[in-house]
């Protein structure tokens, strides 16, 4: 992350997987159930990847915040918006 950049991440259980402040230059690793409901806020300044393939969330970006359902099905990543 180039910023500090609120993070949500929760999986298809409802479980909350990340819902935080993360500090610039941190990365942080989540495991859960597909498909992911991913909120970034300053999120021009994150980076995600999704079973090492680099997601472009710029199409769902709006004032700086970014939000998004991210899948995979017979391992292709699909994005799409809530």
């Amino acid at each position: 992350m180039k910023a500090d950049s609120w993070i949500e991440i929760t999986d298809s259980r409802g479980q909350r997987l990340v819902f935080d402040l993360l500090a610039a230059g941190h990365t942080r690793e989540v495991l859960g159930t597909v498909p992911f409901d991913i909120l970034l806020g300053r999120s021009e300044a994150v980076a995600v990847a999704i079973d090492g393939d680099e997601v472009d969330h710029a199409p769902f970006q709006r004032k700086g915040i970014a939000r998004f359902i991210a899948d995979v099905r017979g391992g292709e990543l699909l994005l799409k918006a809530p």
